[in-house]
């Protein structure tokens, strides 16, 4: 799986470059109704989303049953047929199905329906056994940084590659209901690559009502993230799960289209100088031109020279120390721009 998500395969490869893997995260906005999880998975797809994600529990292996959440979680569960059919849903829409999941048995169940991936979240970042089996699954993995001390995520790579995995990104960013603008620290993304050499990614929690809702993700891809987790519901207003942080899909489909704006500006990597900008810089490059009528035979000194903008193409600055000195071979009119041919063989050779 991680060629196709565009990984690097080595722990110690650079960050990838290029078109940023977006995720629809959808949590628990479907509000354990198979209906609402096909209307997101489609909607996902229309918006142009690379992966639809889920978070796959089970209640009773994530919270104790007197948690003030476990009533809810309770509720959100859905069974093994119903999560069959959402996958169905999400090949069919073009979608990568990537699985959050948090216990065993939800690993499991999504390795039988051939989930595409797989989410840490940051609950699990000291879970040797269960980092150890999303392991050995072979498939990408997404592991959850927010939260996390460094001391945390070199624990988990290390049990992550002993496990054989390398395709492997790190996730900035966690959940506050929402998360405000200044606790999204975007510079922590070049830190976390930095120290750990992998690829980074964010998962992007701020007030969806904000401003930066839709165009903070794409100002993390200008600043190097490889993936983008975002929160997407049906309807805001409705306030249903998960609504803090969750865009709306027309909403979502203006971040895609943003960020793939801003991938087209970074252009690519290595390039000297793009063709376009080389023929830009061609037809403002100021050519040796004659500054007044030279006679033929005139000695050309530099004072008869210019340097201007001409219809046609003709010698560079550069070449002055060529000119300067030579004879004219014909006449030479004002304004014209002077070849090589136009001089005589240089004497001083």
């Amino acid at each position: 799986m991680g060629p196709a998500l565009g990984l690097p395969a080595e722990a110690d490869a650079p960050p990838r470059q290029g078109r940023a893997l977006i995720i629809a995260e959808t949590a628990s906005s479907h509000e354990g109704r198979l209906d609402l999880a096909r209307q997101l998975t489609e909607a996902a797809a229309a918006a142009g989303a690379d992966a639809i994600k889920f978070q796959v529990f089970v209640a009773d292996e994530l919270v104790t049953v007197d948690h003030l959440k476990y009533p809810a979680f309770k509720q959100l569960e859905l069974d093994p047929a119903q999560w069959a059919q959402i996958v169905r849903w999400a090949e069919a829409a073009g979608l990568a199905f990537f699985a959050d999941v948090f216990d065993t048995p939800s690993f499991r169940l999504m390795e039988d329906l051939g989930a595409a991936a797989y989410k840490i979240h940051s609950t699990n970042l000291t879970h040797d056994a269960f980092l150890a089996e999303v392991a050995s699954a072979g498939k990408a993995i997404l592991l959850a940084a927010g939260g996390g001390t460094d001391e945390d995520l070199a624990h988990a790579l290390k049990v992550l590659e002993s496990g054989g995995r390398r395709d492997i990104i790190l996730l900035h960013g966690y959940q506050a209901y929402p998360t405000p603008v200044e606790d999204t620290q975007l510079r922590r993304m070049a830190r976390l690559r930095e120290r750990f050499r992998r690829p980074v990614g964010l998962s992007d929690h701020v007030d969806a009502e904000s401003p930066l809702a839709v165009t903070l993700p794409a100002i993390a891809v200008g600043m190097g993230a490889v993936a983008i987790e975002k929160h997407l519901t049906m309807d805001r207003e409705l306030r249903g799960r998960d609504y803090y942080s969750a865009l709306n899909p027309s909403e979502f489909a203006r971040m895609v289209e943003l960020i793939r704006l801003v991938e087209r500006a970074l252009g690519a990597e290595g390039e000297e100088v793009p063709a376009s900008e080389r023929q830009y810089q061609m037809a403002v490059e100021k050519h040796i031109v004659a500054r007044e009528a030279v006679p033929p035979g005139t000695p050309i000194r530099l004072e008869m020279l210019a340097l201007k903008r001409t219809p046609s193409r003709g010698l560079s600055a550069a070449f002055l120390g060529v000119v300067t000195g030579r004879r004219a071979r014909r006449a030479l009119e004002r304004d014209q721009p002077i070849l090589l041919e136009d001089l005589e063989d240089d004497e001083r050779s």
